[in-house]
């Protein structure tokens, strides 16, 4: 099934994975080369709730975008994401278990 919901991912990302840098005996925070990977990139639907929803009452953002990729991807919420030139900050990795077919990541434009 997982092979059949791939297909169904037209875009594409990068994904900037976190690393820190120790410089001078502290550190700073630095994002690794980009990896691409196969996505679909869009709004939330309409029925679903963000992070800041009270009551199942779903609060407008223009700038929450969801993000879907495949279930086996690696990815945290300190990374961030590039498509079509823009960089996004991971608010949210949603999870499903082991039966997931995709990965649902909400991100922010920066």
């Amino acid at each position: 099934m997982r092979s059949a919901v791939n297909t169904t991912l037209p875009d594409e990302i990068e994904i900037l994975q976190f690393e820190r840098v120790y410089v001078d005996g502290g550190y700073q925070e630095d994002w690794s080369p980009a990896r691409t990977i196969p996505a679909r990139v869009g709004l939330p639907l309409g029925g679903e709730t963000d992070e800041r929803a009270a009551s199942r009452v779903r609060l407008a953002d223009e700038d929450l975008y969801t993000i879907w990729i495949e279930a086996k991807e690696d990815v945290s919420k300190l990374d961030r994401i590039r498509w079509e030139g823009r960089t996004f900050e991971i608010n949210l990795v949603l999870e499903r278990g082991k039966y997931e077919l995709t990965r649902r990541i909400r991100v922010r434009e920066l």
